[in-house]
């Protein structure tokens, strides 16, 4: 079943979500996501254990703290950055999202706002050329840093102290500023080459840190709803006592919620 293909609730979250790609279920309130995913649960482990009512957050939204788009040209040729719409390459204008962090949806329009002044263009993945082909914002929400991922289709960056200045000017917030060079012809964000432009090499969050030695892509998500309750309490399946195996199963919190809690029976493998 897909979620996204459901009648919409009278209230719309999202109105982008029957092109955005990046979400599937923001054509729902909360409490009904919540409730749809408790069914899928159900119907997916229930004839394995019972399964346990799910742990909503508090404050569903903006919770995410990476955030990637892409640049593009719009019809008019204006210069427009969001996601993919689902199954293509289009990219979806998106200038505020309900799940993203609010500070790096506000870097993306700064940085949208910058380009033409600094004569920078949006990648064109058909012809290969132009500038800017992705940005990534991390924030870490324990400590406020925030690591600007600028991924280019060349290795020049024309006036770049000047650009990481006005940006930096307009986001005093920043701590971090990458450019990652992508000039293949590929469908992947990140490229193999980087260097720092501006700050430190690392980006500290409240359980890891993100340093720019590692390919900035590198998965490591902090997300700011963090429940003691959600990751106290992870779904536990026991097989009969003859296998002695168990699953643990986690949401996918962040560093924090690893390693699993060792609630293993004694002689069991997880």
């Amino acid at each position: 079943m897909n979620p996204s293909r459901q009648e919409a609730a009278p209230h719309t979250p999202c109105p982008l979500y029957r092109k955005c790609g990046g979400c599937q279920l923001q054509n729902m309130d909360y409490p009904r996501q919540l409730h749809w995913k408790q069914e899928q649960v159900q119907r997916l482990l229930g004839r394995f254990c019972k399964a346990r009512p799910i742990i909503g957050m508090e404050h569903p939204y903006h919770y995410r703290n990476k955030v990637q788009a892409a640049f593009a040209w719009d019809k008019r040729r204006n210069i427009v950055s969001g996601v993919y719409q689902a199954s293509t390459h289009r990219v979806v204008p998106v200038e505020s999202c309900m799940t993203e962090d609010e500070t790096a949806d506000r870097i993306m329009a700064t940085i949208r706002g910058l380009m033409k002044g600094f004569h920078m263009t949006p990648y064109d993945e058909v012809t290969g050329r132009g500038f800017l082909r992705h940005v990534l914002v991390r924030r870490g929400f324990a400590t406020n840093q925030v690591m600007v991922v600028m991924v280019t289709g060349t290795p020049v960056f024309p006036a770049k102290n000047n650009f990481c200045r006005a940006l930096r000017q307009a986001h005093p917030e920043i701590t971090t500023i990458v450019q990652n060079i992508n000039d293949r012809y590929t469908s992947m964000v990140l490229g193999e080459r980087e260097k720092v432009l501006w700050g430190r090499a690392i980006l500290k969050t409240s359980s890891a840190a993100v340093s720019s030695g590692s390919p900035p892509g590198l998965s490591i998500k902090s997300t700011r709803c963090r429940q003691k309750s959600s990751t106290a309490q992870p779904l536990i399946l026991r097989a009969s006592p003859a296998k002695r195996r168990c699953w643990t199963l986690t949401a996918a919190l962040g560093p924090s919620a690893w390693p699993p809690p060792n609630r293993a029976p004694a002689g069991s493998s997880a």
